[in-house]
């Protein structure tokens, strides 16, 4: 069965003859479309990952468990294929799982895939080539402990961020532990860090799970995810170690219902630090999905002046909005949440919805996930994701940033 890899740069136009908004954007490669054919099964669609280099060529990442393979392919900033890239535009990786991908100072190209129990480092020069200086060849192959020592049967690398000093940070979870590793420019592992250049910190009471994290700009490391089925942030020294300074005794845990994760987080330019979550509340007779956003002060402290109380909510339902859980912060500290459903939401610096944004505050786009979101240099997003179980598409979409749509 055929799968469609559809990378699709949309601009958002308005009619005044229909009040519709027209999202193609015509003049990238072929009517707005560039398309990639692969197999795959309905039931296991790959992920998708895009990030906007310095020239504004897209690199974009796709990888599918079952199907085997990853794939990191670059285009121009007009959509054409970039051919100057591995010769055809397209790199073919090994492993199959989640991948990431992050440019080092030099724009040389890390990108990290994994499957059951190991992961790997490919370090590419802008070119697509592998860059033979970089562990064995250009790789670095990894199988994953935890500090636990315990046997590892399920690998999921989150992210990968590249420290101001070109090291690599590689977070995720591993047997439902988790991980975070730290290798030195030539894909060495950084025995400084943390316990022979790994950093876990479960507590042996509750498995705290690692979904993402980012570095301050005082190169500490923010880490969030679950704990104990609540929202858990936790903040990491340069060296590895829990940051007492930060929450309480280096941690902050954020109840709301039943049963929380936070899943992805972002900096606002004070140093806030912006939640996107999703949070579970079932009875025996109802089961609820909200999507939320909270707000903790650079230190960790919980911020009841963001939204309504400390949270802004979005309800949701299966089959509905899903988990909105792609973020983005604006130059201007607007925030942008997507995800599952495909619509695209924005509120203003403190939580509350921009209604100026689309119409009433969102823009639906005609898919069913979206796995990535960033915004490029004329302030456009470029929005990548697939099309759900019974559409077997990836995309990637462009948007205009704020343009309002008047409804006739």
């Amino acid at each position: 069965m055929k799968s469609l890899y559809t990378l699709i740069i949309l601009l958002i136009i308005y009619s005044s003859a229909t009040g519709q908004a027209e999202f193609r954007d015509s003049t990238f490669n072929n009517n707005g479309i560039i398309t990639y054919s692969s197999s795959t099964s309905i039931s296991n669609l790959p992920n998708s990952t895009i990030i906007i280099q310095n020239d504004n060529k897209i690199l974009h990442s796709t990888s599918s468990y079952y199907m085997g393979t990853s794939k990191l392919r670059r285009v121009h900033p007009n959509g054409i294929v970039d051919s100057t890239f591995s010769n055809d535009g397209v790199v073919s990786g090994s492993l199959s799982n989640f991948d990431d991908i992050a440019l080092q100072s030099d724009n040389k190209i890390i990108w990290v895939q994994n499957n059951d129990s190991t992961f790997t480092l490919q370090r590419l020069h802008q070119n697509g080539d592998l860059d033979s200086t970089f562990g064995n060849n250009g790789l670095v192959s990894f199988p994953i402990q935890t500090t636990q020592a315990i046997a590892v049967t399920i690998t999921c690398i989150k992210n990968i961020i590249i420290q101001n000093d070109d090291k690599i940070l590689v977070g995720g979870i591993a047997d439902y532990y988790s991980l975070l590793m730290r290798f030195n420019v030539n894909g060495t592992i950084d025995s400084t860090f943390g316990t022979n250049g790994q950093m876990d910190i479960n507590s042996g009471q509750f498995q705290e799970l690692i979904h993402n994290f980012e570095i301050q700009a005082n190169g500490k490391i923010i880490i969030t995810g679950e704990f104990g089925g609540d929202i858990f942030t936790a903040r990491l020294d340069t060296s590895g170690h829990l940051d007492a300074t930060f929450g309480t005794n280096g941690i902050t845990i954020v109840p709301y219902s039943n049963y929380e994760r936070a899943r992805k987080i972002k900096f606002q330019s004070d140093g806030s630090i912006i939640i996107a979550a999703w949070s579970f509340d079932y009875t025996p007779m109802n089961e609820q999905l909200y999507n939320l956003i909270i707000r903790l002060t650079e230190n960790g402290q919980f911020d009841a002046s963001f939204g309504n109380n400390g949270f802004t909510i979005i309800p949701s339902i299966f089959n509905g909005e899903g988990t909105n859980d792609n973020l983005l912060i604006q130059p201007d500290d607007k925030i942008i949440l997507c995800g599952d459903g495909c619509k695209m939401f924005r509120f203003h610096s403190n939580g509350n919805r921009d209604y100026n944004f689309g119409i009433n505050g969102e823009i639906a786009l005609p898919f069913n996930y979206i796995e990535s979101v960033q915004l490029q240099s004329d302030n456009k997003f470029i929005v990548s994701g697939h099309g759900g179980h019974n559409i077997k598409r990836m995309f990637t979409e462009r948007c205009l940033n704020f343009l309002k749509l008047i409804q006739m």
